[in-house]
């Protein structure tokens, strides 16, 4: 802070600054010894006074100047007879979504402090820019905010108001020009946003990689700085020599909008027909980049990225038409903007360069924003988990029984027969699937259940391509030969699947879509399934962990008869399941069928000493690297691997808001309720301030911390009793 010979200054870190005071009139102030000095009215307290000369700020003590300088300091603290201090802003183009979400974020804070905020729309006018910035002197602003734009062309403005004594600050671009001053910038990451963007094309054009598109827009200093990072990520993802190679084949100029976006994508689809991938600047860009897609019959092969996460590229990308973006924060930055103005206008410290991070937004991202907060249990019918005991039992010579459970005391079983009554035999007496539905159903009779932990580590062991065949035969019939397919994939990860085959039913291939989730109210998992020409199925499936092994039970009444069928699948290993089932109408045994599963990918078999599985890293985690981590974790990697100060890769997640690796961790076991060194979990560090005392809502949106709440809390996260000031 500059330095007025003839009063000593005493800047303060915390001041309160009343905006309703502030006015552009110059006043006399005193010292004790009676020199006087002309300058702004800013602020008061009750020990200090900040005045403004030439657009500088100066902090005084107030028992250093004279009773009259104090008096009116005090009065024009509490006076409202002046005018509010104005801020003027040039948008680069107030029709885009991410400006109006700038100029929201801006006026809130603007209000909130009782100022006023002029807005002006440059239209990626440089000229107009000049003129509006003209404009903002001769209004006699107190501060200058603009998104620059041609530096020969605004730098004499930005200067003239340098001269007018009017601080000028940057937001979205950076400007650079030595002879003008620029007070301070606030702006999106996007060269880590590029980055991302990169990232998400390797993973999108995985395994094969492919031929990439570049639209960007090289007038704008944000936008050279993310093509940047994208490249960077690709071309070390190139050096690797793997085949999933991605080769960038074009860059051209998509202006920033959907229109010239649309036709350089066009143009591009002609030259090279076969492209695989689409990386836009922004969401206007992708949208046009879509369109050209669509129109060429390309828009399921081609994989697009776009970047900033407006309202409208959101819905693009949860509608399947773009893949992912890196989220740019336009609230946050205009919120932050307004923070250093007013911190520069009261004398505060703040960041001359403050950038915000991106993070990356999927379609999974935009199904859970659209879901409760919590997930109400799947209804289940009423009457149905009346029968859910009632089962088929198998003793050791094959001898089947239909009886309901009762209970189990270690080797002693108790069933119930109609007109027979409560019976004991020995557990040990039965079959191996007998004695794993027994544990299964005391279970369930115990009201024990599944945490979400456990949950998604079963329902992750199913993930993936497996190769089906086996046999099915009707009572007195002929065998049947069964080969199939059968796709699982995450509808909701951690919490559910869904999974596609195509059984041969009266020599016809049958499309059929099923659905698996777990359903805490009664502890059973639900399997759904619908098959084109037929009734949908619900199945109610126990558990029992000593054996890895579900139990089924579905039953439907037909025209004429009752049909239940019993079901017992075991996984084996990470790559072999089994599966057997009872058919029984009206309880007779109709039918029976007997399944293998066996994943399809080819699994080498290393001689000597196996390697250890990877670790991951907090640079992974920092760097928002959900496909690395999800690489690792499918290799064996520790959900709960633990960083410094005993905080784990979840814990570090929470901090920076990246709730697509949060549900990552807590689908494959991450325990919600580690305890770092502050002895804070992983909900504590979501909702409280940093070790640089960052607000969450500084690190992440809204939004994003909600949606990270719910994960932690529908997974058992619980806040520790302690009121955690510091966090990791």
């Amino acid at each position: 802070m500059t330095k007025i010979s003839f009063l000593p200054l005493v800047v303060l870190s915390l001041l309160t600054f009343s905006l309703s005071s502030v006015q552009a009139e110059e006043h006399e102030w005193v010292n004790a010894k009676g020199r006087v000095i002309r300058a702004e009215f800013v602020s008061a307290t009750t020990d200090t006074v900040t005045i403004s000369m030439k657009g500088k700020t100066y902090v005084l003590k107030l028992d250093e100047l004279s009773p009259q300088s104090q008096d009116l300091a005090r009065t024009l603290s509490t006076g409202d007879a002046y005018a509010r201090p104005a801020i003027g802003f040039s948008a680069l183009f107030l029709s885009n979504p991410y400006c109006k979400e700038m100029v929201a974020a801006m006026q809130a804070d603007a209000d909130q402090r009782g100022a006023e905020l002029l807005v002006q729309d440059a239209r990626f006018d440089a000229k107009k820019l000049s003129d509006q910035i003209d404009a903002f002197i001769t209004q006699k602003v107190k501060a200058i905010v603009l998104v620059p734009m041609g530096p020969v062309a605004v730098g004499p403005a930005i200067k003239r108001a340098n001269s007018a004594g009017i601080p000028v600050f940057t937001i979205d671009f950076e400007f650079a020009k030595e002879d003008a001053q620029i007070a301070g910038h606030v702006g999106n990451d996007n060269y880590q946003g590029g980055q991302l963007a990169g990232q998400a094309m390797i993973e999108a054009l995985a395994p094969k990689g492919g031929k990439v598109l570049v639209l960007d827009f090289k007038q704008a200093s944000a936008c050279v700085l993310r093509v940047k990072g994208f490249r960077e990520v690709v071309d070390a993802h190139n050096k690797k020599g793997e085949a999933s190679a991605i080769e960038i084949v074009a860059q051209a100029d998509g202006g920033a909008n959907q229109r010239p976006s649309e036709q350089a994508t066009a143009d591009a689809l002609i030259t090279h027909p076969d492209l695989a991938g689409i990386f836009a600047i922004n969401d206007p860009s992708a949208l046009g980049a879509y369109q050209a897609a669509k129109a060429a019959g390309k828009e399921n092969e081609v994989k697009i990225i776009g970047f900033d996460g407006t309202k409208e590229g959101r819905a693009a990308i949860k509608a399947g038409k773009i893949y992912a973006a890196p989220i740019s924060f336009p609230d946050r930055m205009g919120r932050r903007v307004m923070e250093n103005v007013f911190a520069h206008l009261t004398g505060k410290e703040f960041k001359q360069v403050d950038l915000v991070p991106t993070e990356i937004y999927r379609q999974e991202d935009a199904l859970a924003e659209e879901e409760a907060p919590v997930q109400a249990p799947t209804p289940v019918p009423q009457e149905l988990p009346k029968t859910l005991f009632d089962r088929v039992w198998k003793d050791k010579k094959g001898r089947l029984i239909m009886a309901k459970f009762v209970s189990l005391d270690g080797d002693d079983l108790t069933i119930t027969m109609r007109g027979v009554g409560n019976f004991e035999l020995k557990l040990s007496s039965l079959s191996s699937e007998s004695q794993s539905l027994a544990r299964a159903l005391a279970r369930i009779g115990s009201g024990r259940k599944l945490s979400a932990g456990e949950v998604a580590e079963l329902l992750g062991r199913e993930i993936g391509t497996w190769k089906v065949n086996g046999h099915g035969q009707p009572t007195g019939g002929e065998r049947e030969e069964i080969e199939d397919v059968m796709e699982i994939r995450w509808k909701e990860i951690g919490k559910s699947f869904v999974a596609t085959f195509s059984p041969v039913i009266n020599g016809k291939e049958v499309p059929f879509v099923g659905t698996k989730e777990y359903d805490a109210e009664t502890g059973f998992f639900l399997w759904r399934s619908k098959g084109e020409g037929f009734p949908a199925n619900l199945s109610f499936e126990c558990y029992d962990p000593v054996a890895k092994s579900y139990h089924g039970k579905f039953s439907s009444p037909d025209e004429e008869r009752e049909i239940t069928e019993f079901g017992f699948y075991s996984m084996i290993d990470g790559s072999r399941h089994v599966g057997k089932w009872l058919i029984f109408a009206d309880g007779e045994l109709v039918y029976t069928r007997q399944l293998n599963f066996l994943r399809t990918e080819e699994r080498v078999q290393v001689s000597g000493p196996q390697p250890e599985a990877p670790s991951i890293t907090l640079r992974d985690v920092n760097s928002g690297n959900l496909a690395e981590i999800k690489r690792k974790l499918e290799q064996g990697a520790d959900p709960n691997v633990i960083f410094s100060s005993k905080a784990t890769a979840l814990h570090r997640a929470c901090n920076l808001g990246q709730a697509n690796i949060v549900r990552l961790l807590l689908a494959r076991g991450a325990n919600p309720n580690a305890l770092n060194a502050w002895k804070m979990t992983a909900l504590d560090v979501l909702m409280s301030p940093d070790q640089k005392g960052r607000a969450p809502l500084d690190r992440m949106s809204a939004e994003r911390q909600t949606t990270i709440r719910a994960l932690l809390e529908k997974a058992g996260g619980k806040r520790s009793l302690r009121d955690p000031s510091a966090q990791d």
